[in-house]
C-alpha cells in the first residue's frame, strides 16, 4: 500500500472512531477519548508531510475528519450541558 493509501485508509479510521464517540456522547454514555487527540494530530503531521501532489485524493476524507471533530465538539458540549442539568436536579430534590 502506498503513502497516500495508508494515509486515505487512516482517515477513515480515525472518522469512524469520531463518528463511534458521537454516538457515545448522544446515547448518554461517557466517550473514551483518551488517545484521539494524539491520533489525529499524528495523522495531519504525517499528511503535511506528504507529497504534495497526493495531497488531493486525501482532501474529502480530511475534510469529512475535521467536520466529524466540529460535530464531536458540539456533542461534547451537549453532553456536559446534560450532565450538569442532571446535577442541579438532584441538588434541588
Amino acid at each position: 500500500m502506498n503513502n497516500a493509501a495508508n494515509l486515505l485508509e487512516q482517515l477513515r479510521i480515525n472518522t469512524a472512531k469520531i463518528e463511534q464517540r458521537i454516538a457515545d456522547l448522544r446515547q448518554n454514555k461517557i466517550a473514551d477519548m483518551r488517545d484521539m487527540q494524539r491520533d489525529v494530530e499524528t495523522l495531519c503531521q504525517r499528511i503535511v508531510k506528504t507529497d504534495p501532489e497526493s495531497r488531493p485524493q486525501l482532501e474529502t476524507e480530511m475534510t469529512t475528519m475535521i467536520s466529524r471533530l466540529d460535530e464531536l465538539e458540539a456533542e461534547l458540549k451537549l453532553f456536559h450541558e446534560r450532565k450538569m442539568a442532571e446535577r442541579d436536579a438532584r441538588w434541588k430534590s
